[in-house]
């Protein structure tokens, strides 16, 4: 969990996107909103979202990802399959992608490593499974939460 902290607490966290809506997407929207932080979701179309007037939605599709890509300053997803397209990272502006989805990840790892010199990427496994996710939430706002008043 150190190295979750110390990679959100120097980035500039403007603009985030979340990718998914499940019970951790869903946990770390409403307190990124809560602390007025500009959160985008994409996911695919889900009661949940519209009974939580989600204002930023937009549903998952690779066209979607891209056009958030090029405002987001973070990316966090927790969508496990392959979901970032590779044409994401091609755009002069990509954010940092914080990767807590199981095994597949969101994006393909080979893909990854043909970017590494222009993407900042980390993969961080068991945040949800390690922690319950209200508490994974929990931790990721208060890192986003000091940064903003530092």
């Amino acid at each position: 969990m150190n190295g979750v902290i110390d990679d959100i607490k120097n980035r500039k966290n403007d603009c985030i996107c979340v990718l998914g809506y499940g019970t951790l997407g869903k946990m770390l929207y409403l307190r990124l909103k809560n602390a007025g932080i500009k959160t985008y979701v994409i996911s695919r179309p889900k009661k949940e979202i519209y009974s939580d007037k989600v204002g930023n939605f937009y549903p998952l599709s690779s066209q979607n990802i891209v056009e958030v890509f090029r405002v987001s300053d973070i990316i966090i997803n927790t969508i496990p399959f392959n979901i970032i397209p590779e044409e994401a990272l091609m755009s002069n502006k990509v954010p940092y992608i914080l990767d807590i989805a199981s095994f597949p990840y969101g994006i393909d790892q080979d893909i990854i490593n043909k970017y590494k010199d222009k993407i900042e990427y980390n993969l961080y496994l068991g945040i949800p499974s390690a922690f319950a996710p209200k508490e994974a939430s929990d931790i990721l706002l208060k890192i986003l939460k000091k940064e903003i008043n530092t």
